[in-house]
């Protein structure tokens, strides 16, 4: 598996390429996150669209596990772009919830970064009343 981290002011996007691999795949959440700690950003875009095979709950499970044990931040949010069922990113993100993470699944690049685009809108437009 192949992984490209590539930055603007708003996320760090982890595009991945070729055969899914669980090693791989912690290597490059790892890198991408050094890279969001470095560009003092929380949102991470993970683009899986062109793995050649989608990655299996069993590692998806796998990773989320072990997310922790890398020093990811509980305040990353993960934004997966996937052709995963409906089904899947359901459990994906109730497993991801159930731990303290933040992964929110999108089918394409465009609704992913409309996404990310209003969040960053909503949290930049909100002002402390405490």
């Amino acid at each position: 598996m192949n992984y490209f981290i590539s930055t603007n002011s708003s996320f760090i996007r982890l595009t991945l390429e070729g055969k899914p691999n669980e090693r791989q795949l912690l290597e490059a959440i790892i890198k991408a996150n050094d890279a969001l700690i470095n560009a003092s950003l929380t949102i991470v875009m993970i683009d899986s669209l062109g793995l050649t095979t989608p990655i299996n709950l069993s590692t998806k499970y796998s990773v989320i596990s072990q997310l922790g044990k890398y020093n990811i931040s509980r305040k990353t949010t993960v934004v997966a772009v996937s052709n995963a069922s409906k089904a899947e990113t359901v459990i994906v993100e109730n497993v991801a919830y159930n731990r303290g993470w933040k992964i929110k699944y999108f089918k394409n690049i465009d609704a992913a970064k409309t996404w990310i685009e209003d969040y960053n809108s909503i949290n930049e437009n909100t002002k402390s009343v405490i």
